[in-house]
């Protein structure tokens, strides 16, 4: 019965079906699982490229934060007069980035962000 409902509104088995069955550690991954799109993170050197597919999206649906510790993409489009298409992803950033140095495009349906690191400064100690 549980899957005939999940089934019949569209959302899979993967929402209602795994909110119901998962502990409690679990439940916001589960609860995001819906939202995620398709991404790709590539760590370089000297920074990180993440990729994502945003099929339908153009720039003005589109937005991209980069804090201190994570990037947040976010996009939301309007389908028709009763919805609206949304999704969201969030990227824990665990070594210390630029901010104000990032950039992102879109092209063909590809969002492409480019995070710089920042670079690691060494400090010679001189002993007294």
């Amino acid at each position: 019965m549980k899957n005939s409902l999940t089934n019949y509104y569209g959302l899979g088995s993967s929402l209602l079906s795994d909110f119901f069955n998962m502990d409690s550690n679990s439940i916001v991954d589960a609860a995001m699982d819906s939202y995620k799109f398709r991404t790709d993170v590539d760590e370089r050197d000297d920074s990180y490229i993440i990729t994502a597919a945003v099929p339908g999206l153009g720039k003005k649906d589109i937005k991209v934060e980069v804090l201190h510790d994570k990037v947040i993409i976010e996009g939301s489009k309007k389908i028709n007069d009763k919805m609206n298409s949304e999704i969201k992803r969030e990227f824990a950033v665990y070594s210390n980035i630029d901010p104000d140095s990032a950039s992102a495009s879109v092209k063909d349906g590809i969002l492409t962000v480019t995070v710089p690191k920042k670079a690691k400064k060494r400090k010679l100690l001189k002993i007294e």
